[in-house]
């Protein structure tokens, strides 16, 4: 975590730092995510399950496999746009289901899956590993003892600002913190259902909010459907006197380029959406230029074709003669 310089002084942002991510071994938050849920699913015996990405989660995944004690196997399921990079595993194997359809119906292709072969399936946001993973965030925050007013964040589910939350009521509980940051929430306008629902006032999201298709080259935001988490995600957003908000992909492309020409920093467009929204909210003045704004910037540029990462060819079998039935989508075995 550090403070800007360039890019505070060309946005006129006094104390705008930046939390990042990209550090970590998967350039992404979601390795906080990753290491918890795998050591405690290990803990528990459990070996094989299922899961949902659009991208960033899966990686995570794919990479924390090579810390595990014991071979895992994990069955994932993308949407159709997902662009997919894996990392090599010293152990475990990968199956990679691609659905054809959006997150919605990719969730729901692996719920059937687990159902029919008896699997747990990861759980998401209803993972409280996730949860227990991310809040470290706030954690290291605190330690470097910056007090943000704001702390800014794309969200697509939301674990990561509902786990921030988490973290630091713990921390004031146990007296390490005096305060807690307003948290912005950011979503692309053409996938913004969090965005439409809190505007509405509403407590639950419903399908009237649901884009039909969604279209932003942020694609790890492109969950049309986070029915589940936004409840939680509203109530930990307006307990720290926070806001949604959406930006254009116009908006998100040139907070793209100065986050690349002005901190050096190659990052998934959803940090882009992101920094974006602080601009947005600044110049319509929920935000004020004084106020000490902390961004979280996470992911790199992912590789649209997968390498030669596996060579299980048995589960590549396996979950062939599983899926066949299934005419919405077709499968590949990294």
């Amino acid at each position: 975590m550090y403070k800007s310089k360039k890019l505070g002084n060309f946005l006129g942002i006094r104390n705008l730092w930046l939390k990042n991510e990209t550090e970590n071994f998967t350039r992404t938050f979601k390795a906080r995510d990753a290491l918890v849920s795998l050591s405690r699913f290990q803990e528990i015996g459990l070996v094989e399950f299922a899961m949902c990405s659009t991208g960033n989660t899966a990686a995570a995944f794919s990479h924390a496999m090579r810390f595990t004690k014991k071979p895992m196997t994990i069955h994932m399921f993308f949407p159709k746009w997902t662009v997919i990079d894996l990392e090599p595993r010293t152990r475990g194997t990968t199956t990679v289901t691609i659905v054809n359809g959006d997150y919605d119906l990719t969730i729901r292709t692996a719920y059937d899956f687990c159902a029919r072969n008896g699997l747990a399936f990861e759980g998401g946001f209803a993972n409280p590993s996730r949860i227990e993973g991310s809040k470290t965030i706030a954690y290291e925050i605190a330690e470097t003892d910056l007090e943000p007013d704001w702390y800014v964040q794309s969200v697509t589910s939301g674990t990561g600002v509902y786990a921030l939350r988490k973290g630091y009521r713990e921390l004031q509980e146990m007296g390490v913190v005096r305060s807690s940051p307003r948290i912005l929430c950011v979503q692309p306008e053409g996938c913004a259902p969090m965005v439409h629902a809190f505007r509405k006032g509403k407590e639950k999201l419903d399908s009237e909010d649901k884009p039909n298709n969604p279209a932003t080259f942020a694609t790890t935001l492109s969950n049309t459907n986070p029915a589940f988490s936004y409840p939680y995600v509203r109530k930990a957003v307006l307990d720290f006197a926070g806001t949604f908000e959406d930006v254009s992909e116009a908006e998100t492309a040139r907070a793209f380029l100065l986050l690349f020409k002005l901190e050096k920093l190659l990052v998934d467009p959803a940090s882009a959406v992101a920094l974006a929204g602080i601009i947005k909210t600044i110049s319509e003045g929920t935000i004020d230029r004084e106020e000490t704004i902390l961004l979280n910037v996470s992911g790199g540029i992912r590789k649209e074709e997968p390498s030669e990462y596996g060579r299980n060819s048995l589960a590549k079998k396996k979950l062939s003669t599983r899926l066949t039935s299934q005419p919405s989508f077709s499968h590949v075995k990294l």
